[in-house]
């Protein structure tokens, strides 16, 4: 609602950017829900594993750099689908890796282009 809201007041130079990183955060949430097999402090008969904590990354979009936080697994492994290479040839995905914030983490720069 607040994101509605800064819209229409046409106050913050950076809606777009806020929208696509709330987009972003719901559909990895929504991705991780579904492997794990329950909601976030669900319990259920059903549950793979239990969710460990965030990583932070920076996505490079064309509407500037937004910042994730990408849901760890305890067992198993999860990347978004949506940082995922596509087919189309004009796509470039680009993420940077820094500090998790449970646990140290590689540092760099890791990019990825879909192959012709």
């Amino acid at each position: 609602m607040d994101l509605l809201n800064k819209a229409e007041q046409g106050a913050d130079p950076n809606f777009l950017r806020d929208g696509v990183r709330l987009l972003a955060q719901e559909l990895m949430e929504a991705e991780v829900t579904d492997l794990v097999g329950a909601g976030l402090h669900e319990r259920t008969e059903t549950r793979l594993t239990h969710r460990n904590g965030y990583r932070d990354r920076e996505w490079d979009t064309r509407v500037g750099t937004i910042e994730l936080d990408i849901p760890k697994l305890r067992a198993g492994s999860y990347f978004p689908s949506l940082l995922e290479p596509t087919a189309h040839p004009c796509c470039v995905w680009s993420v940077r890796y820094s500090r998790s914030r449970t646990t140290s983490g590689p540092s760099g720069v890791a990019t990825s282009a879909p192959s012709p």
